[in-house]
């Protein structure tokens, strides 16, 4: 059941941060074209940071859920047996905090931001800027709860695999 809710919300995820990656291109491209053609267009730049906000953080959440976040893997790599169990618990429970983090205080970061407006365009609330990193935050903690439960059940689940050596082994 938890496999199929973080499976929708990555689906999900991953297409907000498609559309918002899109969005950022397409405002920068006519930033670009604006200029040239001496038309201002000052709202794009907010549209693009804003864009460029969602399309990172729900990328990262995505990316966390993976095992694919920043990580000093030549560390980890080589731990076996309680020292690699004890790491990636102690890495585990750091993500967990650390999502919850973002969860908490991106939640109160929209609420402080909600009256706020962007200055090109007075009608939408700064809110939807920072509502991405209470998305990412609380879809994180999910997947962080996710990949503790799969971790106890096989702690094999977050072994680091060289992918050169997979890539050889296939090649072979």
């Amino acid at each position: 059941m938890l496999r199929k809710i973080c499976n929708l919300f990555e689906k999900a995820e991953i297409f907000l941060g498609a559309a918002a990656i899109v969005l950022f291109f397409l405002c920068t491209a006519w930033q670009v074209i604006s200029r040239l053609i001496g038309v201002p267009a000052a709202f794009t730049e907010e549209i693009a940071n804003t864009s460029f906000a969602w399309a990172t953080f729900m990328g990262a959440a995505v990316l966390l859920r993976h095992n694919e976040h920043f990580s000093f893997s030549a560390f980890s790599a080589k731990l076996n047996g309680k020292a690699f169990l004890v790491n990636e618990s102690i890495i585990l429970i750091l993500l967990l905090g650390f999502s919850a983090l973002i969860a908490v205080h991106g939640t109160q970061l929209t609420m402080q931001f909600a009256t706020w407006r962007f200055t090109s365009l007075p009608k939408v609330s700064r809110a939807w800027g920072w509502l991405c990193m209470p998305v990412c935050g609380y879809t994180s903690v999910l997947y962080c709860v996710e990949n503790i439960i799969k971790f106890v059940k096989d702690p094999s689940s977050r072994k680091i695999h060289d992918e050169l050596e997979e890539i050889e082994s296939e090649v072979a």
